[in-house]
């Protein structure tokens, strides 16, 4: 009864049976002497862990044992990663016990034992995030283009390196900080140092360094278009593109170019100028409309001949056919313009009639 269960382990694996049956005989022993009293072997038997989760970078044998009095801070070997989660042999824990003079109780068929290392994720995106507001606050663009008649404009981050998520302590609140930050506005490229609020030593600071790029939000045809054909919302496509490559006067706004009619052929991808569309004009000049002009409780319609000509939604002239008074309004249907009487240029009538 004297020989220990590592005596037991290293016994079996000398007269070579397997390793199932060397585990089962050592996980017996270790119940047979965990029911007994301890005195009966003058050693400490314990308990493992259920749920086993270390913090440190050691692993000690109070992380791993039981209501542990004696030897509760030594270290037995290294911690996983940070966010990680790692395996361990129940020989090496046999080991362990052997040298500092405990047992353990052993579930049947137990190999390895799974220890974790909860960890606070700062994500890739919060990083970038930091370095782009740091590079838009110092970049005043004087290396570039002027960018001033561009509507949308970003600036893209190209890494050295991946950038990938940090690990830190669940102790860390998550907050980072730019420890040093270096920016060429003329090469634009970027270095700098991140570093979590808590820390205290070097272990979690990390270095990132790469190139910033200006881009352009702008909208191109997503389709080759004829000439004659109407613009729709599904033809055009949104993307970067360098300031160099946009000519000056290409249109930026995708609401400008839906229901206009190209007045050329245009190819796919191609941005589109003012010279390359014309309006659909809903109303054109000299044709016979009907104004209406409403207000709270009150609606009332006379006719008008078209001044000039205009499409849904634009504003165009228009004249009172009875008053022969030259008023504006707002196209909102075929022969329909509404006129607005806040805009002080027709005077309230109380008829039904617009003079």
């Amino acid at each position: 009864m004297k020989a220990t269960i590592l005596n037991l382990w290293q016994t079996c694996n000398s007269i070579k049976i397997s390793k199932s049956t060397a585990l089962a005989l050592t996980t017996l022993l270790s119940y047979l002497i965990f029911s007994l009293p301890t005195s009966a072997f003058g050693t400490e038997v314990l308990k493992l862990k259920t749920n086993i989760e270390v913090q440190k970078d050691i692993v000690t044998l109070g992380d791993i044992f039981e209501n542990m009095s004696r030897y509760r801070s030594e270290p037995i070997f290294k911690s996983p990663a940070l966010g990680r989660q790692g395996t361990v042999r129940i020989e090496r824990l046999i080991e362990a016990a052997e040298r500092y003079d405990f047992t353990f109780d052993t579930p049947l068929n137990l190999k390895k034992i799974k220890i974790s290392r909860p960890a606070r994720k700062i994500k890739a995106a919060q990083i970038r995030e930091l370095i782009l507001a740091k590079i838009q606050k110092e970049n005043d663009h004087s290396n570039a283009i002027n960018l001033s008649h561009f509507k949308e404009t970003k600036t893209k981050l190209t890494f050295n390196s991946p950038l990938k998520d940090m690990m830190v302590p669940l102790t860390f609140s998550g907050e980072v900080n730019l420890r040093s930050f270096t920016y060429n506005k003329f090469r634009g490229t970027f270095q700098t140092v991140i570093e979590p609020k808590e820390a205290t030593n070097k272990t979690f600071r990390k270095k990132f360094s790469g190139k910033t790029q200006t881009v352009v939000i702008h909208p191109v045809l997503k389709r080759a278009m004829k000439k004659g054909e109407t613009i729709g919302a599904t033809d055009i496509e949104i993307s970067e593109f360098s300031p160099r490559r946009v000519p000056r006067n290409a249109i930026q706004s995708k609401a400008q170019l839906i229901g206009m009619i190209a007045s050329k052929t245009l190819r796919a991808g191609s941005f589109v100028r003012s010279s390359d569309i014309e309006k659909r004009n809903v109303i054109k000049k000299d044709q016979l409309v009907t104004l209406v002009l409403e207000k709270p409780g009150l609606s009332l319609k006379t006719q008008g001949k078209a001044v000039t000509s205009g499409g849904l939604n634009e504003t165009i002239t228009v004249m009172n056919i009875q008053s022969k008074r030259i008023i504006h309004g707002v196209v909102k249907a075929p022969g329909l313009v509404m006129v607005q009487s806040n805009n002080h240029v027709i005077t309230p009538v109380k008829t039904a009639q617009l003079n």
